[in-house]
């Protein structure tokens, strides 16, 4: 849905902001002054935020070389962003699939941080994040913080964008997403 798709760009851009968050972090040991560096740097010196919530149907907030570009999206594109850095640099960083949001958390050791990407990168607790799941009215359990998979985040991606088009009747751009949603889920057409 992006012809003028340039990965090649985004990658780079991505890059950049590992290669200069390497420097950053060069030497720090502690998770915690590790996780406000992070932050820091993505979220108030490049600028990523969340996007408004009307944006929520706007497709530019889901499809990754826009987020980039624009430095705006929904949970789960700020927390990929996030993960592609982190993967860059080897950071213990995971993708933690709440239900109706999307957080990531660094997880080394005894040490594990919660942090939102759609919030600026508030570091948050697991208690914050059991009260958000209640309100859900649903049970909480400490499973609902467990990493998840790549491909758990890429369903969860084209299930977002699914939305977005069924609330925009691009049934064109739907048959597409649920075509990519049944490779990644290994579904046979």
């Amino acid at each position: 849905h992006t012809p003028d798709l340039n990965w090649t760009l985004c990658a780079y851009m991505l890059d950049e902001m590992a290669d200069e968050l390497a420097i950053r972090l060069s030497g720090i040991q502690d998770p915690n002054d590790i996780v406000e560096i992070f932050t820091q740097y993505v979220f108030q010196e490049q600028g990523f935020k969340g996007g408004e919530d009307a944006a929520y149907f706007d497709s530019d907030e889901h499809y990754m070389d826009r987020v980039i570009e624009k430095k705006s999206g929904v949970p789960i594109a700020l927390s990929a962003v996030c993960l592609l850095l982190a993967q860059r640099l080897s950071l213990p960083v995971f993708g933690v699939g709440l239900p109706d949001h999307f957080i990531v958390k660094y997880q080394d050791d005894d040490t594990e941080i919660l942090f939102a990407p759609f919030h600026d990168g508030a570091v948050i607790t697991k208690e914050e994040c059991e009260e958000f799941v209640i309100r859900q009215r649903l049970r909480f359990s400490d499973e609902i913080l467990a990493p998840v998979s790549n491909r758990y985040i890429l369903e969860r991606m084209l299930a977002n964008l699914r939305r977005v088009y069924l609330h925009h009747h691009e049934r064109e751009k739907i048959k597409v997403v649920m075509q990519y949603m049944k490779l990644v889920t290994g579904e046979r057409t």
